[in-house]
C-alpha cells in the first residue's frame, strides 16, 4: 500500500486509478471476535478509510461467513465468540489497544465494519 493511491471509484476500490481485483492480507491475526492485528506498522503503512471500509470490512465479513460454513460442513461447533489472546492468554489492555488501533497495528471489527 505504501506509495500507492487507494481510493473509491465506481463500484469498487481503485489502486493508482486501476480497479482492485484481489488483495491478500499477510499476517492478519484474529485476537478476539472483534480485534485483528496486522503487520502494517512494520511496513510503515496505516490503512485509510477506504481500506478499512471497502477492503477489510467485506474481507472479514466473508471470513466470518466461511467460518460458519466450515463449522456446519465439519459438524463442529463454531469457534467461541471471544478467542483468547494469541499472546499467552494475556488480557487486552485498553490503553495499549488504543495505541495499536491509532498506529494501524490493530483493527476493531464491529457489526460488519472495521473502524
Amino acid at each position: 500500500m505504501l506509495g500507492h493511491s487507494i481510493t473509491r471509484g465506481g463500484d469498487g476500490v481503485l489502486i493508482d486509478d486501476q480497479e482492485l481485483i484481489f488483495f491478500h492480507f499477510h499476517h492478519l491475526k484474529q485476537r478476539t471476535s472483534w480485534l485483528f492485528d496486522t503487520d502494517f506498522p512494520i511496513h510503515a503503512v496505516k490503512p485509510n478509510r477506504v481500506v478499512k471500509r471497502h477492503i477489510f470490512s467485506p474481507y472479514l465479513d466473508e471470513l466470518e461467513r466461511q467460518g460458519r460454513v466450515a463449522s456446519r460442513l465439519t459438524a463442529l461447533d463454531e469457534a467461541p465468540a471471544i478467542r483468547e489472546s494469541l499472546q499467552g492468554n494475556a488480557p487486552i489492555r485498553f490503553r495499549q489497544l488504543l495505541r495499536d488501533v491509532a498506529a494501524g497495528k490493530s483493527l476493531v471489527y464491529v457489526n460488519g465494519w472495521v473502524c
